[in-house]
């Protein structure tokens, strides 16, 4: 066998007649790339093992450091008597966030008819057909 072959290309390319070590060295290339790989994954197994490890003690403290705000949230959970209801201190009903006070004062009864109050009329010294001050 010739160390020049030619490609299909036509272009002369060089190998060496045989590979160094032969057998022995592809053996050792397969061993070497199989002692790298288990390594790989031990030291990913370890590495995963040290997070893990690392994320249960920082739950860990956090869950011991929260234990007091976690009962007061449970306790006001079960009395439901402490619960602060803005609507019945301020004396009105709640529509869509607002606070909205009868006419009579009294929190849950309906203003006259069941309606809400009427938009107050315009001052009776002023003309409504009058533009304004501001207005031009």
């Amino acid at each position: 066998m010739t160390s020049e072959e030619r490609s299909p290309a036509g272009s002369a390319t060089t190998r060496p007649a045989s590979a160094p070590g032969g057998t022995i060295g592809r053996l050792l290339a397969i061993l070497a790339g199989a002692v790298l790989l288990a390594l790989g994954l031990m030291f990913s197994l370890v590495a995963l093992a040290a997070v893990l490890l690392v994320g249960s003690l920082v739950y860990a403290y956090l869950h011991w450091k929260t234990r007091h705000l976690r009962r007061h949230l449970e306790q006001q959970m079960r009395n439901p008597m402490n619960r602060r209801d803005s609507a019945r201190q301020g004396g009105g009903r709640v529509i869509d966030g607002e606070v909205i006070a009868d006419e009579d004062g009294v929190p849950g009864s309906p203003g006259p008819a069941g309606r809400l109050p009427a938009v107050a009329a315009p001052h009776p010294s002023r003309d409504p057909s009058a533009p304004a001050a501001g207005d031009c």
